[in-house]
């Protein structure tokens, strides 16, 4: 990938970069949260409606020991089981409490060898995406094609390592105008609410359900 411009939303402009200012329930944890979209960047920063920067770094990702969970729709089951491992929110129902647990003994990700993730963020709407999986509402293929669809604005890289944060170079720091970019995200998510409530364009069974009882009777379920 060689050198990519990322870009980091917030109230600050941040010139020197790290992962102890994050929060520790942030989508995979400690991190400095970036993304290659200029524009999600510019809605991170005003996400309350208020006006914010975005903050533009050079990286050279080749020096990133990175591991890559947008690659396909087979990376999908390993990204939730990821999330659960740092994401609270309230278990609503028993087939969501069966879901977490399986995932999560089935689809174990060790991060600890690696410098940076690139997934799909999971805030706002793209975590009811998420919950409505875990619930059986949707299937893989319909998530899929919510995250993938939208990956302009879904796709985040998060730097896990301090030593990693401190290589990016700072370019600049942009002001971005609150009440403008408020509206065009909540615009946004009112689309993939929509997209949500219309079945994929492909015939595609692999609801949460069936991966578990295939599971357990023994049967391999190709994503």
């Amino acid at each position: 990938m060689g050198k990519l411009v990322l870009y980091h939303g917030s109230k600050l402009i941040v010139k020197n970069p790290d992962v102890a200012h994050s929060r520790p329930a942030a989508d995979f944890g400690f991190g400095f949260y970036c993304t290659a979209s200029k524009v999600a960047a510019e809605e991170w920063a005003a996400c309350d409606g208020t006006d914010g920067f975005v903050n533009a770094y050079s990286a050279t990702v080749d020096s990133f020991k990175l591991l890559d969970l947008t690659e396909s729709r087979d990376c999908l089951l390993p990204w939730i089981s990821l999330l659960l491992s740092f994401r609270m929110f309230r278990i609503a129902t028993p087939l969501v409490s069966k879901s977490c647990t399986w995932l999560q003994n089935f689809y174990p990700t060790d991060i600890s060898r690696y410098d940076c993730i690139k997934a799909f963020r999971a805030d706002d709407s793209y975590f009811s995406c998420v919950k409505k999986f875990l619930n059986g509402e949707i299937s893989v293929g319909h998530l899929w094609a919510v995250l993938y669809g939208d990956s302009e604005r879904t796709v985040q890289f998060v730097l896990k390592k301090p030593k990693l944060a401190k290589t990016l170079i700072f370019m600049s720091g942009n002001t971005v105008q609150g009440q403008i970019m408020h509206s065009m995200r909540v615009k946004n998510d009112l689309n993939v609410r929509k997209k949500l409530a219309q079945p994929p364009s492909e015939d595609d069974a692999l609801f949460i359900k069936n991966l578990i009882i295939n599971q357990e009777l023994g049967y391999a379920s190709r994503l």
